[in-house]
């Protein structure tokens, strides 16, 4: 009678496990829960303080910040679509990235490029004439304003103009900061 006992427990609690967890990885959930993800650089390797935005629709936004190991958690967040952007300064930004919150076991992951990245893809593009693919790429950045990081993004930017107007826009830009000695010598290029 006791061993009854003992194994008609052991299949209730065999029943609840696995009812339990097959809710915690059933897909096509429908309600809230936790969303996880992890932001990554070019090489792989975890990005700290990246600010995490997701427009969850009637819920609104909701943001979150990596930790060391890239890792963010957004709490109590609807399923279905969200919409992620993001970014963190000397980094590529992170916008309108589409995102199926069907499983709450999957894990969004994206990937970001540093300033030094960006700069080497732009060159590469630049050498195979696709500047306007180049442009866009070097707006993508997010940098401190006056920083060197920013003043050589500027200087790219310079340089791809198509324009004179934008080309002195550019250079009044970088007048307000800590560049006007290189300015002069960016002058020549207008004239």
């Amino acid at each position: 009678m006791e061993c009854r006992k003992i194994i008609c427990r052991f299949c209730l609690l065999f029943f609840f496990f696995c009812l339990i967890s097959s809710c915690a990885t059933k897909p096509k959930f429908s309600g809230n829960a936790d969303l996880c993800g992890l932001v990554v650089d070019e090489n792989n390797r975890p990005v700290k303080g990246f600010v995490i935005h997701a427009f969850c629709g009637f819920s609104g936004m909701k943001s979150a910040v990596t930790n060391e190991n890239g890792i963010f958690v957004i709490e109590n967040v609807p399923s279905g679509k969200i919409i992620f952007s993001g970014e963190k300064k000397n980094y590529s930004k992170l916008s309108d990235v589409n995102y199926q919150f069907i499983n709450r076991g999957d894990i969004f992951c994206c990937q970001v490029k540093s300033v030094k990245a960006v700069i080497d893809l732009v060159d590469e593009l630049i050498l195979r004439d696709e500047i306007q693919t180049a442009c866009k790429l070097l707006d993508s950045v997010s940098c401190e304003k006056k920083s060197a990081e920013w003043g050589l993004v500027q200087s790219y930017k310079f340089f791809l103009a198509d324009s004179k107007n934008k080309k002195t826009e550019i250079l009044s830009s970088l007048k307000e900061s800590a560049f006007c000695e290189y300015v002069k010598n960016l002058e020549v290029f207008i004239k």
